[in-house]
């Protein structure tokens, strides 16, 4: 009890609480309950390009105007909860600039009460970047599935060219045989039945054709091949894969030091190891505590990633005969 009293007495709760609000990183204002700004941080002057004394007494929407547009009114939208419950809300939303550029922040607001007054304290996170690095990535994964489905087609599709391919060398070879039948039966080169034989035996030439430079394009689509950053690359494989990841997996990336600049092509590369991630992840489903490690290493004669998982792994039983 009289180690409380020594605090209470060495602190100085005001002069602590300007402290704080003035170091805060995020913008921090009060408004009462009528919405109008009682109190703004050095933060919010230096994020909004507004000074104390211009913002002061007026309404908080001309930081955050309402996303509703005129009704309901902005202090309803912001401070829209008076059950006790609820004493603290965040909600991602826009803020305007003394400029009128608006810009992405995520706000938690709060109230309290003095003097039988109600007050509400608003701390306002810029979030611009992080939603420039989210946007960036989500882009970056959709180009990523794209190019998966692609080469899924592309495989597909060879798959499909090469059964195509054998049943018209069947077919050639059956019309070519009625046709040395029809002729040792007599039948002249013009006779109509020789003559269809032929007509047939031209059009499965000429789709063999086009079949054969499917093929040949599926199979000659060169990698873009270029010297990167293996270790950056792979890096941004795991943040794209994790993105889809349950927050309790614990996704750890050890790059090699030793691994610099590498030619190959970056998407592929991404391909395989958002795959191999995939993977892991399905492993470690239901495990307590799920991990998964992702590491590059530099061999004398290769470049090694290697993903690791503590899953259950594949049965004994069943790994013993994987290959047979």
């Amino acid at each position: 009890m009289m180690r409380e009293g020594v605090i209470g007495d060495e602190l100085d709760r005001d002069a602590l609480l300007r402290s704080i609000v003035e170091t805060a990183p995020e913008a921090i204002f009060v408004a009462d309950d009528e919405g109008m700004v009682v109190s703004f941080s050095p933060a919010g002057v230096t994020m909004f390009g507004v000074s104390h004394e211009e913002i002061v007494g007026r309404s908080v929407g001309a930081l955050l105007p309402n996303p509703h547009g005129t009704a309901p009114s902005c202090v309803d939208v912001l401070f829209p909860s008076t059950d006790a419950q609820i004493p603290v809300r965040r909600q991602k939303t826009r803020a305007v600039r003394a400029s009128g550029e608006t810009f992405p922040v995520r706000l938690t607001t709060g109230r309290f009460t003095q003097a039988r007054r109600v007050f509400h304290v608003g701390f306002v996170e810029d979030i611009t970047r992080h939603e420039e690095v989210r946007q960036r990535l989500e882009d970056a994964q959709s180009k990523l599935e794209r190019l998966t489905r692609l080469n899924a087609f592309g495989e597909m599709a060879s798959a499909f060219a090469h059964e195509i391919n054998q049943s018209l060398t069947g077919a050639a070879g059956s019309t070519e045989a009625a046709d040395l039948l029809a002729e040792q039966a007599g039948l002249a080169p013009d006779h109509p039945i020789r003559e269809r034989l032929s007509d047939s035996l031209s059009d499965i030439h000429r789709t063999a054709g086009i079949v054969r430079q499917i093929r040949q394009f599926l199979k000659t689509g060169e990698p873009q091949m270029r010297l990167v950053d293996a270790n950056a690359v792979t890096q941004e494989a795991v943040v794209l894969a994790a993105l889809s990841a349950d927050p309790k997996v614990r996704i750890t990336f050890v790059p090699d030091p030793a691994l610099t600049m590498l030619l190959v092509d970056p998407m592929q590369l991404q391909i395989i190891v958002i795959n191999l991630i995939t993977n892991a992840l399905d492993a470690v489903m239901h495990t307590a505590s799920p991990a998964i490690t992702i590491a590059t290493h530099l061999d004398e004669a290769a470049v090694r990633v290697v993903v690791t998982d503590n899953g259950s792994g594949i049965v004994p039983t069943v790994a013993e005969h994987m290959f047979e």
